[in-house]
């Protein structure tokens, strides 16, 4: 998808995140129901923006960095931001401390990427593959955290599975950047966003699943 059809669907699920929160704080409902489950949708909507943005905002980040362009600073900035926006937006459920470990192992991420472009522009295969381990050690313990908030339904293999694919697009795409393989690096954000989909709805389902009460009206 391109960038700019990427930030278009961002602005349109915060258009309907709104739309929907209206509905519910009116005392509306969005699927025929009335009060909690309303809260369902509300959840999912803000998953999608958030992991939308994270993809988004690292694309354009790989982009700025491999081209040299000026922005880089404040996509930067952005992309740091992005963290504590998860952060708020668990904490609700797993409190402060629980989302500030979870916000800072993201931003830990963001700041490893950082290092493994530049790596990767200098062309020095020692520094990237330490910055690729870091990676996959943050991804673990990414892993291990959400599996001990939520052990029943955030399995800690196929998270960490997850992450690691998502990790490995993302090298593909700095690669095919630096390659001026253009037709590889689409590819491979496609995938990527799949990958970053799919994470939003297991993030989503599973703390619906372990909070059901938060959801579903009592029959």
């Amino acid at each position: 998808m391109h960038k700019r059809g990427l930030r278009a669907s961002i602005q349109l699920m915060k258009v309907a995140l709104i739309a929907v929160g209206m509905v519910v704080s009116l005392g509306g409902s969005v699927a025929a129901h009335s009060g909690k489950p309303d809260a369902r949708s509300v959840l999912r909507q803000e998953m999608q923006i958030l992991w939308t943005g994270h993809a988004v905002w690292m694309r354009d980040y790989i982009i700025a960095s491999t081209t040299g362009n000026e922005e880089k600073a404040a996509l930067e900035e952005r992309l740091l931001r992005n963290p504590e926006d998860f952060g708020f937006s668990i904490a609700r459920f797993y409190g402060i401390e629980n989302s500030k470990k979870f916000a800072d192992l993201l931003k830990a991420h963001a700041l490893i990427a950082f290092e493994a472009i530049e790596a990767a522009k200098s062309g020095d295969k020692t520094r990237l593959e330490a910055a690729d381990k870091k990676w996959h050690e943050n991804g673990a313990d990414l892993a291990s955290l959400l599996n001990q908030l939520n052990p029943r339904y955030w399995p800690r293999q196929s998270l960490s599975d997850a992450w690691n694919r998502h990790l490995s697009l993302t090298m593909n795409q700095i690669s095919a950047r630096l390659q001026k393989n253009w037709k590889d690096d689409v590819a491979a954000f496609d995938e990527d966003y799949d990958c970053i989909l799919m994470l939003a709805e297991c993030i989503t389902d599973g703390i619906i699943k372990q909070f059901s009460s938060k959801f579903y009206s009592p029959s």
